[in-house]
């Protein structure tokens, strides 16, 4: 198989461009102008111009018109970066959830139905919360945090299974257990056929070599 590659479209809706996105449409334009051969979509519901996401395409009509934008340049979906991030009018709690996980599951049918009506069959997920929240906290707290991700997300990857869809983690410095170890325990004991990492050479060297933002047990190195 022919090697292809696409972009994540987060990269021109948070950070510098959070308060002035790129326009969907003119990303797309780029990377064809680019011979990209397809996006990851970053699908966070930040802005006004932010791009394609279950809330402001609420609609079959409404997505089928996204379809119809990647038609038109070409290009198709690597995945879909939805919006399972913890912020100020946007709680998510999967590490620390005390509901059982009740919330981020009913976000995620939601975002899930939105990848489907896509044909996205790749969907990232984050630990969502900060390494910070295991600073000072003693080992039973750890276990339970630990064990709300991989009880939710086993969940979520059986939910996902069954609409033909992966999920895929991207382990990073930002989000709580970055650890080497951390990382290989919970992908195991979540032990879902559907369920994997994603390797971002960038992440796995500022948590494996760097052992940065690490928490809840001693820093690891590889």
């Amino acid at each position: 198989m022919a090697k292809r590659i696409s972009i994540g479209t987060w990269a021109y809706t948070i950070g510098p461009y959070q308060t002035d996105p790129v326009p969907f449409e003119e990303v797309c334009s780029k990377l064809k102008e680019l011979k990209f051969d397809g996006l990851e979509l970053g699908a966070f519901n930040f802005h006004a111009k932010a791009h394609p996401n279950y809330y402001n395409c609420p609609t079959k009509e409404s997505r089928q018109a996204v379809l119809e934008t990647m038609q038109k340049y070409g290009l198709e979906f690597s995945g879909i970066a939805a919006d399972l991030w913890n912020y100020p009018g946007h709680e998510i709690h999967l590490a620390d959830a005390v509901d059982g996980g009740a919330g981020y599951i009913s976000e995620f049918r939601k975002l899930l139905d939105f990848t489907c009506d896509l044909g996205i069959t790749v969907f990232r997920v984050d630990t969502v919360q900060d390494p910070k929240i295991l600073l000072g906290a003693g080992q039973a707290d750890i276990d339970t945090a630990r064990g709300n991700v991989i009880k939710i997300w086993k969940e979520a990857a059986k939910i996902a299974a069954d609409r033909g869809v992966d999920l895929s983690w991207e382990f990073e410095p930002g989000f709580v257990f970055n650890r080497p170890s951390d990382v290989i325990r919970i992908i195991n004991e979540i032990d879902e056929p559907n369920f994997g990492a994603m390797f971002d050479t960038c992440h796995a060297y500022t948590v494996g070599v760097v052992g940065a933002k690490q928490t809840g047990g001693p820093q690891e190195t590889v």
